[in-house]
């Protein structure tokens, strides 16, 4: 009888450890040791993005490189193995100045192209410096097959429409806002052409759209601004930009 209860005392020990701890899979996971890859040359913005094309090779831009008079950023690519890199050829077209080439690059899972963008070309517009972009679809396991520029050219001048976002926070006197004022009036003397349309925001706590696209007027426009006054309070300038960005894309 003694034995009976020692062996189910044993049996129910068993059950209870086996409940208390559950069955665990684990694996061995082998780690490869992290690599650094540097270049032979200094490559300002060396490793700003950088995309893994293939199991053995990278692709690393580096859009501040300067190798050109008019020539700003390089696309690197980079063997896994021996860190070794050399810069792929990318035709650029005569008009692709300083586009910091390589400082947005993007790569789907399923396809061996990687999209090269750079979006820093400047146009000289009548006073106004505007800059565009363009990209490149390139594949380096095909021959360093590429496609593009998009667009192939530059968009012409054309007339602009231009929001003056004013700081009426507390961080900024009197004084300082009027003078603000007094830059923005001088300088929309300089830019007034017969179709160019202005819009006059002012942020602080919250932001105050106080001239809309469409509520400008030709002809009372410093009157409009005259009659801004400065709210002061905080300095919420990331929501001020938003507000500009949806709302006055709407007008």
């Amino acid at each position: 009888m003694l034995n009976l209860i020692q062996n189910m005392a044993a049996v129910f020990t068993a059950l209870f450890i086996l409940a208390g701890h559950p069955m665990v899979m684990a694996y061995n996971i082998e780690s490869m040791p992290w690599r650094n890859i540097q270049l032979k040359h200094a490559a300002e913005g060396f490793g700003y993005r950088v995309i893994q094309h293939s199991d053995s090779s990278l692709l690393v831009s580096a859009p501040l490189e300067q190798h050109g008079v008019d020539r700003r950023g390089r696309v690197y690519q980079c063997q896994v193995s021996d860190s070794s890199c050399s810069p792929l050829q990318i035709n650029v077209p005569p008009h692709g100045v300083n586009m910091s080439l390589g400082l947005s690059m993007s790569k789907t899972e399923t396809s061996t192209k990687t999209m090269v963008c750079g979006p820093t070309i400047p146009k000289e517009c009548e006073g106004v410096t505007l800059y565009g972009g363009m990209c490149f679809s390139i594949d380096p396991l095909h021959s360093g097959l590429q496609e593009g520029p998009v667009p192939a050219s530059l968009e012409a001048c054309k007339d602009t429409d231009i929001v003056f976002l004013l700081d009426g926070s507390g961080s900024v006197a009197f004084y300082q806002f009027s003078a603000m004022k007094t830059f923005v009036k001088n300088l929309i003397r300089r830019l007034l052409k017969p179709y160019t349309l202005f819009a006059f925001v002012q942020y602080a706590s919250y932001t105050n759209i106080h001239v809309k696209f469409n509520q400008f007027e030709r002809t009372r426009w410093e009157y409009q601004l005259d009659r801004i006054y400065q709210t002061g309070g905080g300095t919420r300038t990331a929501g001020a930009i938003r507000t500009v960005v949806y709302v006055l894309n709407e007008d």
